[in-house]
């Protein structure tokens, strides 16, 4: 308004006009068509931006958006087979998903479980990665094709494995799979992901710029690489002794983009683990009552630290 020697409220005016003879005119073109329906791969990197996003900015709204998300496309676009779909719109999900559909989902359940700590999405994502193991997995030359084995008969089954707008299939799954297996203490699914790795290698060495996805899952395999598991202080008369939101928001804090992080709360008994934590849980208990902390690299943890500053000196 001082720019334009004008009043400010005489300016409001204005500008308010201006916008509505801009909506009337808008209104008299023909509106560009709109792509509504819901993918499982993108939702699947939007849920690991949310949850990621929750974990740095201590913002709940995040992680909520984000499991709402994975709950719509587990309860609506899978079939009788309990197999995904790759699209819904219109209150009907159609099509087989590919292999970048699982990878991503794979990946965001993951990271969705460090931002809530529910088991539930490390089961459902371990329960995908064993369907894409079966469905899309190439037994002869390793690594995983692009359709499900029971997919529409197509002239070849291709595999991709180069990163365009979005990553490759192979790379998302060799990083969904290494990282999955490091939380469960599956050996297998990691293993798996190695080997999927190895089909990339030659892109990897001779187009490295055409593999990012591929260069970050490699970078999760070799490490360094870290897992810390937290026990929750015990909880005395309702109320939590722990401090557990200082620890939490201080290791999350902390730069390091291979870690993963697994919650075990208060007074939980090694015979109520989810089978899906037991291995990195298991025998891993509070010392005095104190929460507690082990470093685990490899999934072999060390010694348990009962000292938040100790716990940073060894991340």
């Amino acid at each position: 308004a001082r720019m334009l020697e004008a009043d400010p409220d005489e300016l409001a005016a204005t500008l308010a006009r201006c916008r509505q003879t801009l909506w009337e005119t808008r209104e008299r073109r023909v509106k560009p068509g709109r792509d509504d329906k819901v993918l499982v791969a993108w939702n699947g990197w939007m849920i690991s931006a949310l949850a990621q996003a929750s974990q740095v900015l201590g913002d709940e709204r995040y992680a909520t958006a984000a499991v709402r998300a994975a709950d719509f496309i587990l309860e609506n676009m899978r079939n009788d087979e309990s197999h995904l779909l790759h699209s819904y719109k219109d209150g009907r999900a159609r099509f087989n998903a590919y292999l970048d559909d699982y990878a991503a989902l794979i990946e965001g359940l993951v990271d969705l479980y460090q931002a809530t700590f529910d088991a539930r999405h490390l089961s459902s994502a371990r329960e995908l990665a064993r369907q894409m193991i079966d469905r899309f997995a190439d037994p002869e030359l390793g690594g995983f094709f692009y359709t499900a084995h029971d997919h529409e008969q197509l002239i070849a089954r291709t595999k991709d494995g180069q990163d365009n707008a979005t990553p490759s299939g192979n790379s998302q799954a060799a990083t969904a799979l290494i990282r999955l297996g490091r939380l469960c203490g599956d050996v297998a699914l990691v293993e798996r992901g190695r080997g999927t790795l190895e089909t990339l290698s030659g892109l990897l060495a001779e187009h490295p710029r055409a593999a990012a996805q591929a260069l970050l899952a490699g970078d999760a395999l070799l490490g360094p690489s870290v897992e810390i598991v937290i026990v929750e202080g015990h909880i005395v008369d309702g109320q939590s002794v722990s401090h557990l939101d200082e620890w939490l928001a201080a290791v999350r804090r902390r730069f390091l983009p291979n870690k993963l992080v697994v919650l075990r709360r208060a007074n939980v008994l090694d015979d109520d683990l989810p089978d899906v934590l037991r291995p990195l849980l298991e025998g891993r208990t509070s010392r005095d009552g104190q929460t507690t902390a082990f470093v685990c690299r490899d999934m072999t943890c060390g010694p348990p630290v009962t000292s938040l500053d100790e716990l940073r000196t060894l991340l």
